[in-house]
């Protein structure tokens, strides 16, 4: 049976035929999961898009799935399967955390800045950058600026250290 992304495989019977296609479509099913977030996050090494608290959570998603996948499997009987799986689980997990790091790493820190004047993010990225094109970068940060063309006296936004 085939399993979606987040759900968990049923638990693991008495070692039957049954339980290795279970097991198999767990473990191929995550490492689609895992791939899938590696493109992602390796396309954000060469055009940055999301944010810091996104990024951890591909990364925090794809973890946690793979944490399911090795409870389900390190129950089957299977010892020899099961540990085949696990490895390959755990390199996978392995991968995506320091995909992950990695690109995190290619951002400068994420620092709080109180607006002084009412602006816009076009001039308040041309205050704290000196290019006025970071504008886009200082409203992904900030989802909770509705209008980049109003940013209000005292807002405390998410910027990068500059």
């Amino acid at each position: 049976p085939a399993l979606e992304p987040g759900l968990s495989a049923p638990a693991p019977g008495t070692g039957t035929l049954e339980d290795a296609v279970i097991m198999a479509a767990t473990v191929t099913q995550t490492a689609r999961l895992a791939e899938a977030a590696g493109g992602l996050l390796a396309d954000e090494l060469d055009e940055p898009v999301m944010t810091p608290q996104e990024i951890e959570a591909v990364v925090g998603n794809v973890r946690e799935r793979v944490q399911d996948a090795l409870d389900w499997v390190r129950a089957v009987e299977d010892e020899k399967a099961a540990y085949a799986a696990c490895e390959a689980l755990r390199a996978v997990a392995d991968a995506v955390q320091t995909l992950g790091a990695k690109v995190l790493e290619t951002r400068p820190p994420l620092v709080t800045h109180t607006v002084e004047v009412e602006c816009n993010a076009h001039l308040l990225a041309h205050k704290l950058y000196d290019d006025f094109t970071r504008a886009a970068e200082i409203v992904r940060l900030n989802p909770q600026v509705r209008n980049p063309n109003f940013i209000a006296k005292w807002q405390v936004l998410h910027v990068y250290a500059g």
